[in-house]
């Protein structure tokens, strides 16, 4: 959406972004695809409402919660984006429970156990796809993602990473204790640096620009 100094509406544009279900409970969304229909969707909102892009002087965003978009050194997909709405990691959020693991992670993340964060989707991909688990550079959320590929800086925003089960509350920061109670403590040599919601992290890049 466009808005003006305000907050008020100016256009909204939307377009569907495809999910991937290869086997059931698995949801994903192609990276590359992903950021494609991001850039059609903002060139489709700057042509119906004639707002110049120059007049533009600053992008949030907004995004569904939690999911994996990991990427690696080179700034490239470890793999396909996963969805929140994935309950592939069922096995070992189960498996954790009957463990307490919950009531040792509850104290510092204070989150429920959930297939959907990022520590569930993080063991299993070590359990499932070692390979894309070493390859990861920076752990993202989706709108982290997207604000990577705008302005070629890696960042996870606070009320987003927050709630992954492996970021204290209490210090603000993340806990590599909370890591290697699931199993994935090679994690916290994989974040990115948190910011807050209204930070100004990046400027959009030349290569974003002509995407």
């Amino acid at each position: 959406g466009i808005y003006n100094e305000l907050g008020q509406e100016i256009h909204v544009a939307s377009q569907y972004a495809q999910v991937l279900s290869e086997q059931p409970g698995f949801t994903e969304r192609n990276m590359h695809e992903l950021w494609d229909t991001v850039c059609s969707v903002i060139k489709k909102a700057l042509y119906e409402s004639q707002v110049p892009p120059l007049s533009i002087g600053g992008i949030g965003f907004s995004s569904h919660g939690k999911g994996l978009y990991a990427i690696d050194k080179k700034g490239e997909p470890v793999r396909n984006g996963i969805i929140s709405s994935d309950t592939r990691a069922l096995a070992f959020v189960k498996k954790w429970y009957r463990e307490g693991i919950d009531k040792l992670a509850y104290p510092k993340g204070l989150q429920q156990l959930w297939t959907g964060h990022p520590v569930s989707l993080l063991a299993w991909l070590k359990a499932h796809e070692p390979a894309n688990y070493d390859r990861i550079d920076a752990v993202l959320m989706v709108h982290d993602y997207v604000r990577f590929r705008l302005t070629g800086e890696a960042t996870a925003e606070i009320t987003n990473i927050s709630g992954s089960n492996f970021y204290n509350q209490f210090t603000s920061r993340y806990d590599r204790d909370m890591m290697a109670l699931f199993g994935i403590e090679e994690v916290a040599d994989k974040t990115a640096p948190v910011v807050n919601s209204t930070d100004c992290v990046g400027h959009i890049t030349l290569q974003a620009s002509l995407d």
